[in-house]
């Protein structure tokens, strides 16, 4: 498999040859433009995205289709598990293990009963460790912020909390996030604490119900307990 220096080294496998500038159904060729251009597209499409959610079991498929939706005009490998092993402040998880760690983690997710009986704090911790372990994932050639933000905002509100990462200082999230690569979480959990709060009950049950397949939304509805509220 090709390493990746996101930062320096050419990918010969996703970008154009003798660029840095990745292939695109738009044949851009120009890295500013195709900035500018994810930029515009992906904006339209998370605008879709909250009107038209994923419906999904929150599994590494639902994941994935998140990464579709957003990406699928852009890019050939939306929604797919990339083939190249990349470096970007970290190392991430070699590419021929992304698929047995995602079921690790997501396994792992579904026996926690996706945070639905924890405590706020316990939530809130849980969502925290869950954002670091899909971020040292990185299962994407690119993207892979916008979606694990999208799904950990995703859980919470199936959890009863509205956490926002989008207005959090993206460095201090960089930071937060480095370091819980290595155990360190204490940065990331006072984010996610700054930017959280606690949703209704109604609020919440409209949430599973957007997010979440029949069965697991009533598989958790019936499970509801209302732990939302932040101790003093």
């Amino acid at each position: 498999m090709a390493y990746i220096d996101d930062l320096e080294t050419e990918d010969k496998i996703y970008c154009y040859e003798g660029t840095k500038v990745l292939k695109n159904k738009l044949n851009i060729k120009d890295e500013t433009d195709l900035s500018d251009a994810e930029r515009e597209i992906v904006a339209i499409k998370f605008t879709d995205l909250y009107q038209h959610p994923v419906k999904g079991n929150l599994d590494f498929e639902h994941y994935k289709t998140i990464h579709k939706r957003l990406f699928c005009d852009l890019y050939p490998f939306a929604g797919k598990v990339r083939e190249c092993d990349i470096f970007k402040h970290n190392y991430f998880c070699f590419s021929q293990y992304i698929n047995v760690c995602a079921e690790d983690i997501f396994n792992s997710f579904r026996s926690k009963k996706y945070f639905i009986n924890y405590d706020y704090e316990e939530k809130i911790e849980s969502m925290a460790r869950l954002y670091s372990d899909l971020n040292a994932l990185h299962p994407f050639r690119e993207g892979n912020g916008r979606v694990v933000r999208e799904f950990i905002e995703e859980v919470s509100k199936i959890n009863g909390i509205d956490l926002d990462l989008s207005t959090a200082n993206k460095e201090e999230l960089i930071t937060a996030s480095m370091e819980s690569f290595i155990g360190k979480y204490d940065r990331l959990l006072k984010i996610f604490n700054k930017k959280s709060y606690s949703l209704t009950k109604e609020e919440q049950i409209e949430s599973i119900d957007s997010y979440c397949n029949s069965n697991l939304a009533n598989y958790l509805k019936n499970n509801l307990e209302t732990n939302n509220t932040r101790s003093k």
